[in-house]
Formats: C-alpha cells, sequence, structure tokens
C-alpha cells in the first residue's frame, strides 16, 4: 500500500456532476488547466484497512473519514508533497482544526458570480467565516505551514489555481488535460 507524505496536498480529477461543473468553471474563469476538480490534505490517520485518510471539504462540511481510494471513483488524483521549507505537520494540525466547520456555499456562489459576470462588474468577494471550500482549505492549511503565495483572495482559491502556484507553473502553461493516478 502506497504512503503518503502527511500534509501533502491532493487534487483530483472525479467523474461526476459536481466536478464537471467546477472544472467547467475554471475553463470558463481562465481558460486553462482545467483537469482537477477537488483538492484533499493528506492525514497521518489510516483506516481499519491501513489505507491512508484525507482531509477535505465536502458538501456536508470538512471531513477527515474518507480514504485516498475513495476520493476520485473512476477519476484520477495526483499528490504533491509540500514545498521544502514547509512543516506537513504545521499543514496538517490546521486542517485538523478545521474538521467539522460547515462547506462554504457563500464561497461558491461568490465564485460563480464572478466567472459569469463581466470582470470589470465591482463585485465583492464574500464568504461566511469558519467556512471552506476545498482549495481554499488546501490553501490556507499550506499557509500556516510556512507556504506564502499571494492570492487576491485565499478563501476563493480554485483547484487549477493552487495546482498552478504548487507546481511553480502560470495558469496559462497548464494543459486542458494531465493525468494524475488513476483510482
Amino acid at each position: 500500500m502506497e504512503r503518503h507524505e502527511p500534509g501533502s496536498i491532493g487534487f483530483c480529477h472525479s467523474k461526476g456532476i459536481i466536478g464537471w461543473a467546477i472544472r467547467l468553471g475554471e475553463h470558463l474563469r481562465f481558460r486553462h488547466g482545467d483537469f482537477w476538480n477537488h483538492v484533499f490534505i493528506v492525514s497521518d490517520k489510516t483506516n481499519e484497512q491501513g489505507e491512508q485518510l484525507v482531509i477535505q471539504a465536502l458538501g456536508g462540511g470538512v471531513d477527515d473519514t474518507k480514504s485516498i481510494s475513495t476520493i476520485a471513483p473512476g477519476g484520477k488524483y495526483k499528490i504533491i508533497p509540500p514545498p521544502i521549507d514547509v512543516l506537513g505537520t504545521d499543514v496538517l494540525m490546521f486542517a485538523e482544526r478545521q474538521v467539522g466547520s460547515p462547506y462554504g456555499y457563500v464561497s461558491i456562489i461568490s465564485i460563480a458570480l464572478q466567472i459569469i459576470l463581466p470582470k470589470w462588474f465591482p463585485l465583492p468577494r464574500i464568504r461566511t467565516n469558519s467556512s471552506w471550500i476545498c482549495s481554499a482549505l488546501g490553501a490556507e492549511s499550506l499557509r500556516c505551514g510556512g507556504w506564502v503565495h499571494d492570492w487576491p483572495d485565499i478563501y476563493s482559491v480554485v483547484p487549477s489555481e493552487l495546482y498552478a502556484a504548487l507546481t511553480g507553473l502560470k495558469l496559462k502553461d497548464l494543459p486542458y488535460r494531465e493525468f494524475g493516478k488513476s483510482v
């Protein structure tokens, strides 16, 4: 069984309608890098079968009960270790403290409006306190581990933005289709 460094960040390409909608939104927003639609943090805990668990923001809130093998059924995932100067233990500690927090539905609505409305339209970025979308949870967890990135708004970061920042690529340089590990 493959073991990943706790505090690593995972990216998923899932097959469901929600994953498709997120990728469509990223495509409309950036025109590049629309492969990943979900972000998770690798935990140091395992389930009864010895599989590593992940921490992720889902519709029901921040959860730590799913194993890596259940993350993207029929899809793909890729796990990136934290940058060299980032403490994976601190990434993980922050993520663990968010377990039970609600999902950021208001953030999703705000991001959707930013995608739909013209860029010149003055739209404030909104969010409900102590709520998370998956990629914002990953970005903020990394920041707590020591990784500083200049985000316009860390709470509305989408998976493609986080992936580009972690890999050192620009969104325009991300391929439309990238292949990670099949599940």
